[in-house]
């Protein structure tokens, strides 16, 4: 009698992070109608509801900026460099694509300086 097949366990997302729910910020601060509920004070002229959405704009943007930025950070990826290959996580080399012909190079003569020694 054969075992009976188990369905594959799914690895458990790695891309999770606590500083996804600042996200929320963004979206339920608009949402507060009290905010609306006045012309005054102005700014430039302008209502408090006109300028009030321009910073709910800057609001979401900045939270954007700062959850990136923390789950950079927690993630061990600092903030990204474009300039050169970095390490991170568990040895992992990160090339930026405008260095990969140069590492292939590399590669294949590491590999071909390997055979050489296997002979």
């Amino acid at each position: 009698m054969t075992e009976p097949e188990t369905a594959p366990q799914e690895a458990e997302r790695s891309d999770r992070s606590p500083w996804n729910w600042l996200l929320f910020v963004p979206i339920l601060v608009p949402l507060m109608v009290f905010l609306y509920n006045s012309k005054e004070p102005t700014l430039f002229g302008f209502p408090r509801f006109y300028w009030l959405q321009l910073a709910f704009i800057a609001l979401g943007v900045g939270t954007t900026t700062l959850v990136y930025q923390l789950y950079m950070y927690a993630f061990g990826q600092g903030t990204p460099d474009y300039g050169r290959a970095s390490v991170v996580g568990d040895g992992w080399v990160v090339v930026r694509h405008h260095e990969l012909a140069q590492v292939i190079e590399m590669t294949e003569r590491f590999a071909a300086e390997l055979h050489l020694y296997a002979e």
